[in-house]
């Protein structure tokens, strides 16, 4: 299983041989030992987490768990745990799996590196936070950390903090882990690159603002970047903004971390120049970065020159977490939504036209409405469906008006190709196009949505 750690887990052959090896796996009476387990569970990093002969492996794998006696050592743990990453944290197998593991890793006496820190708590992405057995496995690992005496690297608090995403920020376990990894980083003198800023920012997106840990972490992740002189890319700067969205922006620390993004998002040339004098003041100590200002300040990064040139899906992605962001600044979706308006209608001083900041083109072929919302996040998604219905007029007439057609499809892909795998975009569309829209019949198959107008009688 160790082998399996780099191939494409969305490929045919590479699902083939999962299933027959799932077949031997469960045939096999053989007991693992410590280094088994760790090797077992990291080679599960790339497999598609969707899909059932993953769940058939993880499932015959949790039972070898189980049935393990076996004290893990520290590099056990971390390889396992690093393991879990793409794994389906909702699927009865894999909660199997960390349900066994969370108890060997409270039974094991290891004391855990920095390399082990930051690979276990990356696996946590995707796991189920509401799920006892993810809960079990955070306060074994919240544990571990407490105890550790190691210095972390740069690589290590960035994987670290990602792997953060996805936990209940108000479960105490979160909390217990969060707050025994701010002092980690409060004591390393690492330098952050590029990319661990971006994903330790993004990884704060669901801890509690209100508590002591999660402020003390932002406060040490912000004297991080403040210290850092790298060079922020769009994506990088897109996470930053997005993991923002839970914080509370009243607080002095999260004020401090808000002010170490705006100056990065300008050293790094994602402000035009003429744009400059507006924002450089802000961010200095004395000032409040109050929700107008954020929101003038997303609003010329998203149409910055240099954002405006990134090839598409790249610039897509920047472009709604930002509008994710504009989000949390405005208190107010509907005021969200017109920036969403902003960037979809924007024009130059001779209103002209400028070149879309979001690709945003329905279709008219052969009497569909079609909708391509691939690269999109959750927010920006129902923004984009709301403005079709409501702004988009092709042959001179808005959807409802076009009696010829009768349904808008909606694409939103199935998240297998995605890096984040955004399949959860087409859920949430689902749930918010039943709940507020409910003049129109609402059906999916295979990462499309069919959203149909009701054919009223005579």
């Amino acid at each position: 299983m160790y082998g399996l750690q780099k191939l494409d887990g969305t490929d045919a052959a590479t699902k083939r041989l999962v299933q027959a090896f799932a077949k031997k796996v469960e045939k096999s009476k053989a007991v693992l030992e410590a280094q088994h387990i760790g090797n077992a569970m990291y080679g599960l990093q790339k497999l598609d987490g969707t899909d059932d002969t993953t769940k058939r492996l993880v499932q015959a794998l949790a039972v070898k768990v189980e049935e393990s006696n076996e004290d893990l050592d520290a590099q056990a743990i971390g390889n396992a745990m690093y393991g879990l990453q793409k794994l389906d944290g909702t699927d009865a197998a894999t909660k199997r799996l960390v349900q066994a593991f969370a108890k060997k890793v409270e039974k094991s006496k290891a004391v855990l590196e920095a390399q082990h820190i930051g690979n276990a708590i990356y696996g946590l992405q995707k796991l189920d936070s509401a799920d006892a057995a993810t809960k079990r496995l955070v306060e074994a690992l919240a544990e571990k950390v407490a105890n550790s005496t190691a210095v972390l690297n740069a690589q290590e608090i960035g994987n670290a903090i990602y792997g953060l995403q996805n936990l209940d920020g108000t479960d105490a376990a979160t909390k217990r882990l969060v707050q025994a990894f701010a002092k980690k980083v409060e004591k390393s003198k690492a330098v952050l690159e590029a990319q661990h800023i971006g994903n330790a920012i993004y990884g704060l997106q669901k801890l509690d603002s209100a508590d002591a840990a999660t402020k003390r972490l932002v406060e040490a992740l912000a004297e991080k970047v403040a210290n850092s002189t790298a060079v922020l890319n769009a994506q990088e700067i897109g996470n930053a903004i997005y993991g923002l969205q839970n914080l509370d922006d009243a607080d002095d620390a999260t004020q401090y971390l808000i002010k170490q993004i705006m100056k990065k998002t300008i050293d790094s040339g994602f402000i035009n120049s003429n744009e400059k004098a507006k924002f450089t003041n802000h961010y200095s100590e004395n000032n409040i970065i109050t929700n107008d200002i954020m929101i003038g300040f997303l609003k010329v990064v998203a149409t910055s020159a240099n954002l405006l040139s990134l090839e598409t899906t790249e610039k897509v992605l920047c472009i709604s977490q930002l509008l994710h962001g504009m989000t949390y600044f405005c208190k107010d979706e509907n005021e969200a939504y017109q920036g969403f308006k902003y960037f979809i209608q924007h024009k130059d001083q001779t209103r002209k036209p400028i070149p879309q900041t979001i690709p945003f083109n329905p279709r008219y072929q052969n009497k569909t409405w079609e909708l391509d919302l691939h690269g999109y996040i959750p927010i920006t998604a129902k923004f984009a469906i709301r403005y079709c219905l409501e702004s988009v007029i092709i042959n001179d007439k808005h959807f409802d008006q076009d009696n010829d057609v009768a349904t808008l499809q909606i694409i939103t892909g199935q998240g297998n190709h995605s890096k984040r795998v955004y399949s959860i975009v087409h859920q949430e569309l689902m749930d918010y196009l039943k709940t507020n829209y409910q003049q129109y019949t609402i059906s999916s198959e295979h990462g499309r949505i069919y959203l149909t107008k009701q054919i009223k009688p005579f």
